[in-house]
């Protein structure tokens, strides 16, 4: 079998080997939890990339055929057709690789932190204490899988066997990549929601930590779950 296959069959096939392995190896030794996240498994990141590839194929290829067709238009006449194909292939590979970085990076540094084939995994990319990432670490992190190309996948296989689940290109940027479920997301989101909202002007001046209901009703306005109003309402309704 493997004379059939011969050299370049093995040399092309090896990376699928080395991420079943690694797969299994994952599965088998590395926890993909611990008390503050739950990790994304080699698995789950490697289907998610997967519909990412598909969604970007998809993505592109209107605006392919549509480039394609102006190149040859405007240079048909004056330049052989070997140019011409020459310009197209350039062209086609500088819009897959303009996409792919938009692609990667705007959608894992806006609110939901994923790429499309993350978010339908219920996966997200944050940093080192479970906060949104901005678009400057997200490009250190896209940029970061392209020098990780030149490790001959080492470096994306590295998922499968450290700590974190973190490949090469998580480690550089300092990211994670981690499920929705994870103990440390609402934390993080708690901590967002409290520095951008203003303190209550009573906090200052009355202390509720001896009141279990009036702490309660505190902890949900600064989570989000009710504004100023309704909370000074239900602090006001038990008080009577």
């Amino acid at each position: 079998m493997l004379n059939n296959i011969g050299l370049p069959g093995l040399i092309l096939l090896s990376p699928m080997l080395i991420a079943m392995v690694m797969g299994i190896y994952s599965l088998a030794k590395v926890p993909n939890y611990d008390d503050k996240f739950n990790y994304a498994g080699f698995w789950l990141r490697f289907i998610a990339a997967l519909i990412d590839g598909i969604l970007m194929t998809l993505i592109t290829l209107i605006p392919a055929f549509a480039l394609g067709y102006l190149v040859g238009s405007s240079m048909a006449g004056t330049s052989s057709s070997y140019e011409i194909e020459a310009t197209t292939q350039a062209l086609g590979n500088l819009l897959g690789f303009v996409v792919g970085w938009l692609y990667y990076t705007l959608l894992e540094s806006s609110k939901y932190q994923a790429t499309l084939g993350k978010k339908m995994l219920g996966l997200r990319v944050v940093d080192l204490d479970g906060r949104r990432i901005g678009f400057g670490k997200a490009n250190g992190r896209y940029f970061g899988k392209l020098l990780s190309l030149f490790t001959l996948l080492i470096g994306h296989f590295m998922m499968g066997w450290t700590k974190k689940k973190q490949a090469l290109y998580d480690k550089m940027a300092g990211c994670l990549v981690v499920r929705n479920s994870s103990p440390a997301l609402s934390e993080a989101q708690s901590s967002e929601v409290n520095g951008s909202c203003k303190e209550p002007a009573f906090e200052s001046r009355t202390d509720f930590s001896n009141n279990s209901f009036e702490a309660e009703a505190l902890r949900k306005y600064r989570a989000g779950d009710i504004d100023e109003e309704t909370m000074m309402k239900l602090i006001n309704s038990n008080s009577r």
